[in-house]
C-alpha cells in the first residue's frame, strides 16, 4: 500500500511538470484476473482460478489517437491442480479427492501503446511484475489403493518466496517454497471510455518461467519445470486527475 501511495505521488508530481501540449491523466483502477499458467507438462491440466488487482494507472495522450498507459497494480496470479485427475493420469490407482492451490503477489507495472477510435481503445505492450511473497494450499483425502479401507486426510500450506536467479534449498524451511522474483510478459486488449471512465478486457501472456532453479541439482527434482502465467483481465479505472 506505501508503494502504491508513493507512486500515485509520483504520478502527480509527474502530471505537473508534463507540457501542457500533452494531455495528463491520472486514477486508480481495480480488477479482477482469471488465471492459470501454460506448461509443457503433458499430464498437467490446471484449473482456472479467480482474483483481484488494483492499483494507480497513468495515461499520456501524445497524439489525438495515440496515448502511453502506465501505472502500477498489486495483483494476484495462480492456478489449481486437482489431485484425483493428477493421479488419474499418472496411472496411480488411488483414489485421491482433492487440490493444490497456488497463488503468486506481485507489483506489476505495465508499458502500453494505446491507439484510440472515439471512445474505444487497443491496447499492447509489456508488463514487468515483481513477485512480493504467495502460497500453496494442499487439500486432499485418499481412500482404498493397495490397503482395502485405508483413508488418509491431507492438508498442508506453504508460503512462497520470491528469489531472483537460482536459490540454495537449505535457506529455505520444510513450510516454505520459492518462485522466480521477476515476471516480465505482454498485454493486449481492448477498451472503451465512458468519461472519466475507462473500462478495459485483456489478456497477459507471460514469458517468464516462475518455477525457480536450485544452484544444485536435487535428487528429486519438481514434477513440473516450466510453468507461465496466463491470465485473462478485467478492470474499471477512474481518472481523477487529468491536466
Amino acid at each position: 500500500m506505501k508503494c502504491l501511495l508513493r507512486t500515485i505521488g509520483l504520478m502527480a508530481v509527474m502530471a505537473i511538470c508534463v507540457p501542457s501540449m500533452a494531455q495528463f491523466k491520472l486514477g486508480a483502477k481495480a480488477g479482477l484476473n482469471i488465471s492459470n499458467v501454460n506448461h509443457d507438462e503433458p499430464i498437467l491440466e490446471p484449473k482456472w482460478r479467480t482474483f483481484i488487482h488494483l492499483g494507480a494507472i497513468a495515461e499520456y495522450e501524445l497524439a489525438e489517437s495515440f496515448a502511453l498507459q502506465s501505472g502500477l497494480s498489486y495483483t494476484r496470479k495462480g492456478f489449481m491442480i486437482d489431485m484425483g485427475e493428477y493421479y488419474h493420469a499418472l496411472n496411480i490407482p488411488i483414489d485421491i479427492d482433492g487440490y493444490i492451490k497456488t497463488h503468486y503477489n506481485y507489483l506489476e507495472i505495465p508499458i502500453h501503446a494505446v491507439y484510440k477510435i472515439n471512445a474505444l481503445q487497443i491496447f499492447a505492450g509489456p508488463y514487468f511484475a515483481f513477485g512480493i511473497g504467495g502460497k500453496v494450499k494442499t487439500k486432499y483425502t485418499i481412500t482404498g489403493g493397495y490397503i482395502p479401507g485405508y483413508v488418509e486426510q491431507i492438508s498442508d500450506e506453504a508460503k512462497l518466496r520470491p528469489v531472483f536467479g537460482k536459490y540454495d534449498p537449505n535457506k529455505y524451511g520444510d513450510d516454505e517454497g520459492v518462485y522466480n522474483a521477476l515476471d516480465i510478459g505482454l498485454n493486449v486488449g481492448v477498451g472503451y471510455e465512458l468519461g472519466p471512465v475507462l473500462i478495459n478486457a485483456g489478456y497477459s501472456w507471460g514469458w517468464s518461467n516462475i518455477v525457480a532453479k536450485p544452484k544444485q541439482e536435487q535428487p528429486n527434482p519438481d514434477d513440473f519445470e516450466n510453468l507461465k502465467n496466463s491470465v485473462f483481465t478485467a478492470s474499471v479505472s477512474y481518472f481523477f486527475l487529468e491536466n
